[in-house]
């Protein structure tokens, strides 16, 4: 298995993790459960180190299809912009909620704000405009590689 294989398993994770995140956050919150907080807090923390390693392995994978003719420079640079914004988006998120953690387990009483701080943080961090930039780069790769392949 090569950095391309690991960023293409691992680069849905930050996404899909970040919604499921803010959903679990909104149920706690609802619920009034510091339980429910920690879990939250524990899939956006494994979210933003998922955006970490899908960073990371994301030049391997950029090195291996560049060559090839369905993609085209253009395209992979406008997906590594939206990935370093998601990036730091998520590192934030994962910081505030590690914060999180640390307040809720030590029943501090900043632990209800700071989920609060913790879900408007993740939803300005993908923000409309954050997905369809991920997306956009999907949608395109598809097109280029169904219009250049034999059978498109």
């Amino acid at each position: 298995m090569n950095e391309t294989h690991i960023h293409l398993l691992i680069t849905h994770l930050p996404i899909i993790g970040t919604a499921l995140g803010a959903f679990v956050l909104i149920h706690g919150l609802w619920r009034k459960s510091n339980s429910t907080f920690i879990a939250a807090y524990n899939i956006l923390i494994l979210s933003a180190l998922g955006a970490g390693i899908a960073y990371i392995t994301g030049e391997g994978a950029e090195e291996s299809v560049e060559h090839l003719q369905r993609f085209s420079e253009r395209v992979i640079e406008e997906h590594a912009e939206s990935a370093e914004v998601s990036l730091i988006a998520l590192i934030v998120i994962g910081f505030i909620a590690a914060i999180g953690v640390f307040a809720t387990l030590k029943n501090l009483s900043l632990a209800r704000p700071l989920a609060w701080i913790v879900l408007i943080t993740t939803f300005i961090g993908f923000a409309p405009g954050s997905p369809d930039r991920l997306f956009r780069w999907t949608d395109q790769a598809y097109r280029n590689w169904h219009q250049s392949s034999p059978d498109g």
